[in-house]
């Protein structure tokens, strides 16, 4: 389940414990389709992890259009 979404990252609580510093890809369901982003983990709280989209470019290219 998704929290926070942003233009640099965002959060999200998952089943599993994934450790802080590894490359994960994500796949991302929004309301315009579907998004497959690279994010490093930056942080983690038990279930809730902070992602980093790796390309930042990538992120403002294809999710910042939608936060608003």
């Amino acid at each position: 389940m998704t929290i926070e979404v942003s233009e640099a990252g965002m959060s999200a609580i998952l089943p599993v414990e994934l450790p802080v510093g590894e490359t994960v890809e994500l796949h991302i369901n929004l309301p315009f389709g579907e998004v497959d982003m690279q994010a490093v983990v930056r942080e983690r709280n038990a279930f809730r992890h902070g992602f980093e989209f790796a390309d930042h470019k990538v992120a403002r290219q294809r999710i910042a259009p939608y936060l608003h």
